[in-house]
């Protein structure tokens, strides 16, 4: 069957510097990898990565950035059987539809969306258009739903589906992944990326996303992956990970890896067994870990062993200061570990970045000052940056239900993001970040003033070790070129 696999713009709030991640829609490369091992013919538009300097205005307070919607049919093949749409998060929900509906004005063809957002959030995709909603994880649904339109078997046997009326099927899980033939990034416009020089983690150069893991068996309530994964954790063998790291080595010169996995120190013994390999076949490639990994999961053993294997940066999650809100979290934090750890990463010289949440369900100005203070005293201990959000409820994490009083003040999904304008109480939570950011800037100045003077040589030069470097430059590196 002939199938195009669509990932949509790029869509953040006009002005938020914590929106608009221009990462490389790495789930549908595995996924169209999947469908070329099953027999199948596939396209990918990478709507974003085709034209990541492309920005036009969307929905007032919006921009998308990539191909125009009218484009991005366009670059659909005539004879396409299936269309395949990508949808990550609330960010991208009225993209999505938009998609769906030109779709279906254009084309006479099915169309199934898939992703962490629909999986939660099916109805509005199937009212504008979409024939089907993939629940979770896509591979094995993609195949089977193919089988189906190819009159091979019965839709209903197509796991993990949502229909039209609210009929759904049983998910099914790939139990190896291994089994999954490495992402298929020959259909992504890695050029383009790497001419960027952006990304989710520090670039430096040719880069590469990798998923070594799916799933984490963790429940912090402000997370949508315990819902929609049940907290199963499931990983690749070190090997098969290094294997995948050594194709594009090979392939494309790319030496620098960043893994987005929801949480990829989970197994101690996997993470050094993907060191001791890296080290025994002599790759000379870096490795980031920029989605954030609990820090208990990481000890003095697992860093020195990251180090060794060209780890250079790491973000761990701590997200408050106040124990009490990590209870409410429910996400405890042993605070000696994380300064250690801290340490550590500093004597190594692996950069640190770190991420807070303020404005969670009940959180109260003490325990404000408790992160500040948490806040100040890693700074002065070595973190080289930190990333303060603010909360949003997210719909299929548990603490969706815990800001049942702010539901009645968004309206677009979009507006669910880490810079929520919409709450009463926003403009309180922002002058609290940006005190946050203060104490860190001043704190760091103080106690590491040449790391300072090393962030402006590194934001000059492009030879970035921490997001924020990005950050700075980010504005520049997207903006600009036809509208």
């Amino acid at each position: 069957m002939r199938v195009t696999l669509i990932y949509p713009p790029l869509i953040h709030q006009q002005g938020d510097p914590f929106g608009g991640i221009p990462a490389m829609p790495t789930g549908l490369a595995y996924l169209a990898a999947w469908l070329r091992k099953t027999g199948h013919e596939v396209t990918l538009i990478d709507a974003f990565g085709e034209a990541p300097r492309r920005a036009m205005p969307f929905k007032e307070k919006y921009v998308a950035r990539g191909l125009p919607f009218d484009e991005i049919v366009e670059h659909i093949p005539a004879d396409v059987e299936l269309v395949g749409i990508g949808c990550h998060s609330g960010a991208q929900h009225s993209a999505t539809l938009v998609i769906i509906e030109k779709i279906k004005q254009q084309l006479d063809v099915p169309v199934a969306i898939g992703g962490h957002h629909p999986t939660v959030v099916s109805k509005p995709f199937l009212d504008a258009g979409a024939d089907f909603v993939v629940k979770g994880e896509g591979e094995i649904a993609a195949e089977r739903l193919c089988e189906a339109l190819a009159g091979k078997i019965d839709l209903e046997k197509v796991p993990g589906l949502i229909l039209p009326g609210g009929r759904e099927t049983e998910s099914e899980e790939i139990e190896s992944l291994d089994e999954i033939p490495f992402p298929a990034v020959d259909l992504l416009p890695l050029e383009n990326y790497w001419n960027l020089g952006l990304s989710h983690g520090p670039v430096r150069g040719r880069h590469i996303f990798m998923i070594s893991s799916r799933g984490c068996p963790y429940s912090c309530r402000f997370c949508t992956t315990p819902g929609i994964c049940g907290r199963r954790w499931r990983a690749r063998t070190a090997a098969n990970v290094v294997d995948e790291m050594e194709e594009w080595l090979r392939r494309y010169g790319v030496r620098d890896f960043h893994f987005q996995d929801e949480n990829f120190a989970v197994n101690k013994k996997r993470v050094i067994e993907i060191c001791d390999e890296i080290e025994r076949r002599e790759l000379d490639v870096s490795i980031s870990l920029p989605s954030g990994i609990k820090a208990e999961t990481i000890d003095e053993e697992t860093v020195r062993a990251l180090k060794r294997a060209g780890c250079r940066y790491i973000c761990l999650a701590p997200e408050s200061g106040s124990e009490r809100v990590l209870k409410l979290m429910d996400k405890p934090l042993d605070f000696d570990h994380t300064e250690k750890l801290i340490r550590l990463c500093r004597k190594l010289k692996i950069r640190t970045g770190l991420f807070f949440i303020l404005g969670f369900p009940g959180e109260t100005e003490e325990d404000r000052r408790e992160t500040s203070r948490l806040v100040g005293r890693l700074t002065r201990l070595g973190a080289d940056e930190f990333s303060i959000f603010i909360f949003t409820p997210l719909p299929g994490a548990e603490a969706w239900n815990d800001a049942a009083e702010l539901h009645g003040y968004w309206k677009d999904y979009e507006e669910l993001c880490w810079s929520p304008r919409w709450r009463p109480d926003y403009k309180i939570l922002n002058r609290r970040r940006r005190r946050l950011y203060l104490r860190y800037a001043l704190t760091k100045a103080i106690f590491h003033p040449l790391s300072v003077l090393r962030n402006l040589i590194n934001t000059i030069t492009g030879r970035f070790e921490t997001k924020g470097e990005m950050t700075v430059r980010r504005m520049f590196k997207t903006s600009g070129g036809k509208k």
